[in-house]
């Protein structure tokens, strides 16, 4: 997967993500439980999507490994995007390697 995202997306990407293992990534990240996504926690979907994009947010990773540490799912399920992301409206798959999502915001 971080092939594919150095190889496929623009290098002024910036990536939502729980994901710890980002080495090898060399795009911009945010981390999902970074104190500037507190406010997210008690907004709707679309003013939550709206403010992360406000942060220069472009993509969204979602893997399964990130979701099991107890310090992430304190975070991760009070995440309105993070709950949401088969919505449609806002968010659309661009590369899936098995249970690891890429999503496009």
């Amino acid at each position: 997967m971080w092939q594919w995202i150095d190889l496929n997306t623009p290098l002024g990407a910036r990536i939502l993500t729980f994901e710890a293992r980002l080495f090898y990534l060399n795009r911009g990240v945010v981390f999902g439980a970074d104190h500037m996504l507190l406010p997210t926690y008690s907004m709707l979907l679309a003013d939550a999507v709206t403010y992360v994009r406000g942060l220069g947010v472009t993509y969204i990773l979602d893997s399964p490994w990130s979701h099991e540490p107890e310090i992430n799912r304190i975070f991760w399920t009070r995440s309105v995007i993070f709950q949401n992301l088969a919505n449609q409206t806002y968010f659309t798959v661009v590369h899936a390697e098995n249970e690891v999502k890429l999503y496009s915001l």
